[in-house]
């Protein structure tokens, strides 16, 4: 879907139930379509607030995988 699309296809799953690549390709989506310029102010604005959740949710799936990460040094860190 390019920039020059009308809109953006509705979700079809909550965002929390995203996986990260699948948030973070949508997002690319909503700022590609934000920056053309063409978009209405009410669908701008919709499309901002998506934006801002689908950046939590990446968020909150890194801040995960961080923890997990972290576990495992530890865990590994314990071992030696």
């Amino acid at each position: 879907m390019s920039a020059t699309d009308s809109s953006l296809p509705p979700l079809n799953v909550p965002i929390s139930e995203l996986n990260f690549e699948s948030a973070m390709r949508r997002l690319e989506l909503i700022v590609e379509k934000l920056d053309a310029g063409q978009t209405p102010l009410e669908e701008a604005v919709r499309l901002f607030e998506e934006g801002k959740e689908l950046q939590n949710h990446c968020q909150q799936v890194l801040n995960k995988f961080e923890e997990r990460i972290n576990t495992a040094n530890l865990a590994t860190s314990d071992a030696n």
